[in-house]
């Protein structure tokens, strides 16, 4: 089974960077809320990801792995 999106994960893109998962309110269902890690910019942008789509992402921590 693929690794979905769940909050409190971090996950990394290959040409994007890190993406904190925190599957806050405001995006549509199936999808988490989600915010890209930049050290310098307090107002990182944020996107809604599809939970399931993780193919070009590897999976840097989970809060809680054992869920």
């Amino acid at each position: 089974m693929t690794a979905e999106f769940r909050p409190g994960d971090i996950w990394r893109h290959p040409g994007m960077g890190r993406l904190a998962v925190t599957g806050e309110p405001g995006c549509k269902p199936g999808y988490l809320k989600c915010y890209w890690m930049m050290t310098v910019n307090k107002n990182a942008p944020w996107t809604c990801m599809d939970s399931k789509r993780t193919k070009e992402f590897t999976l840097i921590s989970r809060m809680n792995p054992d869920d």
